[in-house]
């Protein structure tokens, strides 16, 4: 049996979502708008394309344009394919990223998009459309501020990655699709005031197993807990307000949407020229020159989206070592905030 998390919001087992709060014991690897009367925090963008020429709708909400439905790529965006795995043994000894979809049923698959492991969120191949990205943890929390109205909205939705369980009021409710052509009854404070319009996808548990359709839904962030082999997500309830916020395994499978910056927002736009890399190609050393204080962290991933080196950054000149790197190439995930920039860095 593997550790449970501890929380205290009174989940059962029975209820199916601690189970992606299972821990694994470590290893070593690693804009035409349209007005909505009810909501002043959002409005209706047009479309966007994934690689696949799947088309999505999409959804402004506040600063930001989400995707207003769930991802369904088969390909990372250099053109590799995503593995799809049906059978259980394949998926549970998998230790790279992976898609499937509910009970291998197409039909989940055209209704609720695709669930993907947490290793295809890593993967510096990237899955979303150019111009846009997985978001981190913050990001989500930054949607979740937007559409609170308790009146202590900053200090709910503060940067957190280490608190799981319930959090909000009716920020759940504000972003489920309404009814319950879909979502199991009650389906309660359904409003989707917000236009994000989530559904019950369920999920894939590490072992290859599915559960919840209809009940729940995980939305992965692209942010890693403290114990390296989990992920943070993000879960509206069939029978909740609220929304979970809990942390699961990698080889889980989730659903994911997209998301940039809104045109015309308060977030900044950060770009390659606010980032200086050099030398690059880089044989002993290579200096990191940032020149916006939104970029503070740096993570660098090989091409199998293993984790070799994460620091933080400070404004000016950053010096680091690639002795311990293998020659090849890696990405740099340079972030901070709401801001998220990759860029390729070749070692020889």
């Amino acid at each position: 049996m593997r550790p449970i998390d501890s929380d205290s919001n009174g989940l059962t087992i029975l209820e199916g979502l601690l189970k992606t709060t299972f821990c694994r014991p470590m290893k070593i690897s690693k804009f035409f708008f349209i007005l909505i009367l009810f909501s002043s925090t959002f409005t209706l963008s047009q479309t966007v394309t994934d690689i696949d020429g799947n088309v999505y709708n999409t959804v402004v909400i506040g600063d930001q344009e989400w995707m207003q439905e769930n991802l369904t790529v088969t390909k990372y965006n250099n053109g590799d394919p995503i593995p799809l795995i049906v059978d259980n043994a394949s998926w549970y000894a998998a230790t790279a990223g992976a898609y499937t979809y509910y009970n291998n049923d197409i039909t989940n698959y055209n209704t609720y998009g695709a669930l993907y492991s947490g290793h295809v969120v890593m993967d510096p191949r990237g899955v979303c459309p150019a111009g846009w990205h997985i978001p981190i943890d913050n990001e989500w929390r930054l949607m979740l501020k937007t559409i609170c109205a308790t009146g202590n909205c900053d200090s709910i939705w503060a940067p957190d990655n280490t608190t799981s369980g319930n959090q909000g009021t009716d920020e759940g409710g504000k972003i489920k699709e309404t009814g319950t052509a879909h979502w199991n009854s009650p389906n309660s404070g359904a409003t989707n005031s917000s236009g994000f319009t989530s559904l019950p996808a369920g999920y894939r548990y590490w072992d290859g197993n599915y559960y919840t359709i209809n009940i729940y839904t995980l939305y992965w962030t692209a942010t890693e807990h403290a114990i390296s082999v989990n992920m943070w997500f993000y879960a509206p309830y069939h029978d909740q307000t609220a929304i979970y916020h809990g942390y699961g395994d990698k080889l889980n499978a989730h659903s994911l949407r997209c998301v940039r910056p809104a045109s015309g927002s308060n977030l900044e736009e950060i770009e390659s020229g606010e980032i200086l890399i050099y030398p690059n190609p880089a044989q002993n050393i290579v200096t990191l020159d940032i020149k916006s204080e939104n970029l503070n962290r740096l993570k660098i991933y090989d091409l199998a989206g293993n984790l070799v080196m994460e620091t933080d950054l400070v404004i000016g000149a950053n010096e680091f070592s690639t002795e311990n790197l293998v020659a090849g190439v890696y990405i740099l995930e340079i972030s901070g905030g709401e801001n998220i920039l990759r860029k390729k860095l070749v070692v020889e």
